[in-house]
């Protein structure tokens, strides 16, 4: 083929084009859709919630370090080996902690009502009643199980699960803790409640551990004869209280704020120039469609 022809097929598609858009779009009816696709979209932007998106930056604190003796050392090599070593470290414990049902526990009775509870006579967070739809009604009534009739604290921890967000950067630094929400002074003293709540979560947790070791080695201590067994295991005990009494405050343990918990000024929904630009697009296949089917609804049928 050569470039006459190419030339001249590049032309006729040009026409063709030109054509189509001179009879199908450049018309009274298409540029009445496009109008109404603006004042459609401002019906949009009207009954739309606006989405604010709110973040706290932590930064976890690093392990203390303190110097030990030889036996100590292996000592705690031991007691510290497996699971811990391998990856369990304060950023997993602090993200489990933001999961947990014992941080749901914990913010049910601040947070519980004011999540849940539908009814404003109703004061008891035991008795906030929860809706389940008609197809869950049916199939409960088919397996033969019942559904649970009033929220719980677990309701608060699947909240939790679905609606804030842990992240970490790749060299794990630094914590982004998130969250999205319509009612930003709501999702900010929420995210902030939640953060401290998993830290002194994961410090009781820390407090429990700790004591069943002081149970453990106090209890074989008497049988040691070795004398720097013995010493070991004392520094080891007293090393375990030094853990307690640093953990039985209200200072946070595994993480540090560096910034609290604050919201996007701008919402990041709806996105104005996005729903504008797609309304304007469709609006504008309706009309050319219009066009279309009433100029050549005689050949089409």
């Amino acid at each position: 083929m050569n470039i006459k022809k190419i030339k001249a097929i590049a032309l006729e598609y040009f026409l063709i084009s030109k054509n189509f858009l001179i009879e199908y779009c450049l018309n009274k009816t298409v540029l009445i859709t496009a109008l109404f696709s603006f004042f459609f979209s401002v019906w949009v932007l009207y009954n739309s919630t606006p989405i604010f998106y709110i973040t706290s930056s932590l930064v976890p604190v690093n392990q203390q370090v303190t110097q030990q003796s030889e036996g100590s050392a292996a000592l705690s090599k031991i007691f510290n080996s497996g699971v811990i070593n391998t990856g369990v470290n304060k950023i997993t414990q602090f993200t489990a902690s933001v999961r947990s049902s014992d941080t749901a526990k914990m913010l049910w009775d601040e947070w519980g009502l004011e999540l849940f509870n539908s009814d404003p006579d109703n004061k008891d967070l035991n008795k906030m009643i929860r809706e389940h739809k008609l197809l869950d009604k049916l199939m409960s009534r088919i397996g033969g199980y019942e559904l649970p009739r009033f929220y719980t604290y677990y309701d608060l921890q699947t909240y939790i699960q679905n609606s804030v967000k842990v992240d970490q950067d790749m060299y794990g630094y630094e914590l982004l803790v998130s969250m999205f929400s319509s009612n930003k002074d709501f999702a900010i003293n929420f995210l902030d409640d939640v953060i401290r709540a998993s830290d002194l979560v994961a410090k009781k947790s820390e407090i429990k551990k700790a004591r069943a070791k002081i149970s453990a080695l106090t209890r074989d201590l008497a049988s040691l004869k070795n004398s720097s067994m013995t010493s070991a295991f004392s520094e080891r005990i007293n090393s375990e209280y030094f853990k307690i009494a640093s953990l039985d405050n209200d200072l946070p343990y595994f993480i540090s704020v560096l910034d609290p918990p604050r919201s996007s000024p701008y919402p990041i929904s709806p996105n104005i120039q996005f729903i504008i630009l797609s309304n304007l697009i469709i609006f504008i296949f309706i009309g050319v469609s219009i066009e279309f089917f009433r100029k050549n609804k005689d050949d089409l049928w």
